[in-house]
């Protein structure tokens, strides 16, 4: 799909991201998404690792989106929990996605 065809009304609030072309590490991105990961509505991907394991790997998924689609990426720690959420919210960025299957 031709993302540049979108029109978008003229007050959107979609964050502008990088389409990423097909590589090594997208294929890998899309590989930590179907181990930890999932869309939680229309705007955001979530990926949830163990909080005293994976927090360097949590590092290292976020320069990895940071890297593919130039966007904000936030990790948070869910209280009470080992839980840790590396968050985007980027309708676009979950458009992609699905559109990638």
């Amino acid at each position: 799909m031709d993302y540049s065809l979108l029109k978008y009304p003229r007050k959107s609030h979609r964050k502008i991201i990088n389409i990423p072309k097909e590589s090594k590490e997208l294929a890998e991105l899309f590989g930590i998404i179907f181990g930890d990961g999932g869309i939680n509505n229309s705007w955001q991907l979530v990926i949830s690792l163990n909080s005293n394991a994976d927090l360097e790997y949590s590092y290292y998924v976020r320069k990895l989106l940071r890297k593919l689609f130039k966007i904000k990426v936030a990790i948070r720690k869910r209280p009470n929990q080992n839980t840790l959420v590396v968050v985007c919210s980027s309708s676009n960025l979950v458009d992609f996605l699905v559109s990638k299957g």
